[in-house]
């Protein structure tokens, strides 16, 4: 039986760090485990900002690792918040596959929802469902608009919009270390996030809903007909997410 497998927020700040090894022993796994399908949920780098060709060369063992992957599995990859405006680079990646092999490779810029079998799933990064973080929202909609890609590849250059991008990252990681050995933080961004959940199944009625950005690993029964799952920040929970195509699932380690 066919099992996919998701991932996100590794956060791959440079090729051979922690979380580079975490991506590597990830896709090493999809390669030789049973799965038809693999997802890459976003903020899988701390950093990509735009159609650079520069990230080809940056992160060369990852698109060597995708390549050989895509020869045999179907690999869908979500944008998040720290990689985003990244269609182009990928669609010039894909340009270098041979046509079948092409066919394997699916980008998507916002949630979509996946029906197999009969059974629904809504899946995306999770950035674009989390409430009550209005400010976020804001934030999002100014770096995800057209502008802003334009601006990044027309006017900056690929070393500004690292420099940009590095500093930006740094403040975040600060901001989230702290929130993260919080504990009481912890439960409220747990509470926010199944709440969020409980919307999308309202307006959505899905099996499953399967999203990353809050770097809280989770699994919470909506009800009977639902499940809300999360694999949280990647370096910390240190496993995956595997869900067979009859419905059941489980969390997998990726060492």
């Amino acid at each position: 039986m066919s099992k996919w497998i998701f991932i996100s927020d590794v956060h791959v700040k440079q090729r051979g760090d922690e979380s580079d090894k975490i991506l590597n022993s990830f896709l090493q796994k999809a390669r030789n485990v049973e799965v038809s399908k693999v997802f890459l949920l976003g903020d899988i780098f701390d950093l990509m900002i735009g159609g650079y060709q520069d990230y080809l060369n940056k992160h060369q063992n990852y698109f060597e690792q995708l390549r050989a992957l895509l020869t045999t599995k179907e690999v869908y990859i979500f944008e998040g918040n720290h990689d985003f405006h990244n269609k182009e680079l990928y669609r010039n990646f894909g340009a270098s596959l041979d046509e079948e092999t092409q066919k394997n490779l699916k980008f998507y810029t916002e949630d979509t929802i996946v029906n197999h079998e009969g059974i629904r799933f809504y899946i995306g990064h999770g950035d674009g469902i989390e409430i009550d973080n209005p400010s976020y929202q804001i934030y999002k909609k100014i770096i995800s608009s057209r502008f802003c890609y334009n601006l990044s590849q027309e006017i900056f250059n690929f070393n500004l919009v690292s420099l940009i991008g590095e500093t930006a990252s740094a403040r975040s990681r600060k901001r989230n270390k702290d929130r993260y050995n919080n504990t009481d933080g912890e439960d409220a961004i747990k509470k926010r996030f199944r709440k969020s959940a409980e919307i999308v199944y309202e307006q959505f009625k899905v099996d499953f809903i399967i999203c990353g950005h809050s770097h809280i690993k989770d699994s919470y029964q909506l009800n009977d007909e639902c499940i809300y799952l999360n694999n949280g920040y990647a370096p910390r929970s240190l496993t995956y997410l595997e869900v067979s195509e009859s419905g059941a699932w489980s969390f997998k380690e990726i060492f």
